[in-house]
């Protein structure tokens, strides 16, 4: 059975997905020598959005696994879009090594590394 995406409970799982990749490269990017209620007030955001998206009924997570394991893609993608985008500031890699050892570095140590 396809997925109705007009569903709102199924709008408020994609919702969840983007709110954590958007959410790592606003953090990625700026986080560093920012205000400290900006992440505090996001994570209490994430974790209402988090919690809608497994307590209401919808056709994205349907089974138990999926709704168990939702929180950790949420934070496995935060995460990875956060790293990417530390690895450009304050300027661009200079070659793809580069860029993963700035990748590793902020996935290790934060975005302010």
């Amino acid at each position: 059975m396809p997925i109705k995406i007009s569903s709102p409970a199924n709008i408020l799982v994609l919702f969840t997905l983007a709110l954590a990749a958007l959410g790592g490269i606003f953090f990625g990017l700026y986080s560093c020598g920012g205000y400290y209620w900006h992440i505090q007030a996001y994570w209490i955001s994430a974790l209402l959005f988090v919690v809608g998206s497994v307590t209401f009924k919808n056709q994205v997570l349907n089974t138990l696994g999926s709704k168990l394991l939702f929180p950790i893609i949420y934070l496995a993608l935060f995460l990875a879009s956060q790293s990417v985008a530390a690895t450009f500031y304050p300027s661009a890699p200079e070659s793809f090594s580069e860029f993963m050892r700035n990748f590793l570095i902020t996935v290790e140590y934060g975005p302010c590394a």
